[in-house]
């Protein structure tokens, strides 16, 4: 059973109207759209066309700030996090680098690595999750001064407090008849920066989602002939519960 390694972080779809027929008037008014949007000290960044911009609600103005892709701007506004791209034959590369909502300051992180890319905040500022190319996607975390590169796994969630992340990486582990290293669940303590294993010895673990109330859920098998089956676990209670035969569980209501 092979892992789909290929991974888009941060996919936020606006729905704002809609409308397939025809004779049908939309509800959107355009006049005086503008007068009624809040004015406050929010700060929107936005793709616009090759260039990273920045809408100040409380002036009302926009400024072009650079050359980029992938724009997504810190909790507390100061810095909006973009993709760098260069597309010239060999020398293809992606990187990530933050630039300043005011003064348009630019840091490089630094990262070690020609394709890494997409990256988006934690809610807290603290941290900046992102792809990577290794040896296969990744997920990337480092923190916004450059340090604390980590290479963690394929997929991940905060949890609520975002005190804590869960996600899934390789071990050196193996099931007989699968000729690849078992995928297992961790959580990483951002407070005492260890790192702590959910999913048992000899299950193969993927398919992470965690809802609101910190419950992990997960599909996995111990043996490559029969089918996957999806579990229940915390962090509170470590207890693993098998829930039903199935994979890539969601869970909602």
């Amino acid at each position: 059973m092979k892992i789909r390694t290929e991974i888009l972080i941060g996919l936020l779809i606006f729905i704002i109207s809609c409308d397939t027929g025809t004779g049908k008037k939309s509800n959107i008014r355009k006049d005086d759209s503008q007068e009624n949007v809040k004015t406050d000290n929010r700060k929107l960044a936005f793709q616009n066309n090759e260039l990273i911009s920045c809408y100040d609600f409380s002036t009302g103005e926009t400024k072009n700030l650079t050359e980029g892709f992938d724009p997504c701007i810190s909790p507390d506004g100061e810095w909006i996090v973009f993709t760098q791209s260069s597309n010239v034959g060999d020398n293809f590369s992606r990187t990530i680098k933050l630039i300043n909502t005011e003064n348009s300051t630019i840091k490089d992180l630094e990262i070690n690595n020609n394709n890494h890319y997409g990256a988006i905040w934690s809610p807290t500022g603290e941290h900046l999750a992102f792809s990577i190319m290794t040896n296969d996607w990744q997920i990337g975390l480092i923190k916004p001064n450059g340090t604390e590169l980590k290479i963690i796994s394929t997929r991940f969630c905060f949890t609520t407090d975002n005190k804590k992340m869960v996600f899934d990486g390789g071990i050196d582990e193996f099931i007989e008849g699968l000729n690849e290293p078992l995928c297992a669940i961790f959580c990483y303590d951002f407070n005492t920066k260890s790192t702590k294993r959910i999913s048992k010895k000899g299950l193969y673990a993927m398919d992470l989602w965690m809802d609101n109330q910190d419950r992990i859920y997960f599909s996995g098998f111990e043996n490559i002939n029969e089918p996957g089956k999806i579990y229940q676990t915390s962090l509170t209670d470590t207890t693993l519960i098998e829930l039903i035969e199935g994979t890539r569980p969601s869970m909602g209501g």
